[in-house]
């Protein structure tokens, strides 16, 4: 796709006059033509190929904390999704530390809450479900299956950094709880239509981004009642929610949402895993900032 600048742009003139957005779903093929030099910039660069364009001469990486985040979710409206003891079972079986220590190589910060820590409304105070297998087991036993359960688990593939191969780590610390996994990666437009239609597996994983910079969207996309993307429905979190909402006092509305959040947890409605560091790459001869949201506003690229 081929834009050109509008020359009577409001701010100004862009530095810019045209711009050509390819779409290349590999990465080695982006990674490939920004070294080339047929590429100017890259967004969600890998952990692993980061070494790659450290030793490129005529790359700049780029990094910055991340609306984009990882999180474990339910379709509370099926089995064995909405059986809250299931639930806690997944959530005590997970650990997101060597995801973040070891496939991501530390470009991510481990989240309590599922929502990333750069939105400025987020909960500070509300803490994970701990990480700790024996719990899981014990919570499993009590859901009704104390010799282990098969499932499906959708996850994206494709769409953020390491998704599949985070859901494989997933998959696998399930298992050592007695959740044997069938891993479905799915391509991201499918995973959408799914998510919406709330056929979903009864657990998937789930990327996300927030561009409001404001919880209410994101919390009540996932976990309103009659929320977009949301089967879960708690008529306690959704008065939170309004309250939230409609509020115009700041500090209240971080105090709220430490509520909805405290809430969304107790009822192992969903997980937060942790929230990416963006790292992008651009041409030695480009001028430009990455955003937290990881969107690209085409008046802030220039030239050197």
């Amino acid at each position: 796709m081929v834009v050109e600048a509008n020359e009577n742009y409001f701010r100004g003139k862009p530095a810019v006059s045209r711009l050509v957005w390819k779409a290349v779903p590999e990465m080695a093929t982006r990674i490939a033509g920004l070294q080339s030099g047929e590429i100017d910039l890259v967004q969600s660069i890998p952990a692993d190929q980061v070494g790659v364009l450290k030793a490129s001469r005529d790359v700049t990486l780029l990094t910055t904390p991340s609306a984009q985040l990882q999180m474990v979710n339910f379709n509370i409206s099926v089995a064995p999704g909405d059986n809250k003891n299931f639930r806690f079972a997944v959530a005590h079986a997970i650990d997101p530390r060597p995801i973040v220590a070891g496939l991501l190589d530390g470009y991510a910060a481990v989240i309590d809450a599922p929502i990333s820590n750069v939105i400025p409304n987020a909960p500070t105070t509300v803490k994970r479900l701990a990480y700790d297998p024996v719990k899981a087991k014990e919570y499993l036993a009590k859901a009704g299956y104390p010799s282990g359960i098969s499932i499906d688990m959708v996850c994206q593939n494709g769409k953020y950094p390491m998704d599949k191969e985070i859901a494989q780590v997933i998959a696998q610390q399930l298992a050592q709880v007695g959740i044997k996994v069938n891993l479905k990666p799915t391509e991201y437009g499918q995973f959408q239509t799914i998510l919406k239609n709330k056929t979903i597996s009864p657990v998937y994983v789930s990327g996300g981004n927030n561009v409001w910079f404001d919880t209410d969207p994101q919390i009540t996309a996932f976990y309103g009642t009659g929320g977009a993307l949301s089967t879960y429905s708690n008529p306690a979190l959704d008065e939170l929610i309004e309250k939230g909402r409609t509020s115009m006092d700041a500090k209240e509305r971080v105090s709220t949402y430490e509520k909805a959040y405290a809430l969304v947890r107790d009822e192992a409605a969903g997980i937060g895993l942790f929230q990416y560091t963006v790292v992008s790459a651009t041409s030695s001869r480009l001028n430009w900032s990455a955003r937290p949201d990881a969107r690209i506003w085409a008046y802030d690229i220039s030239f050197k």
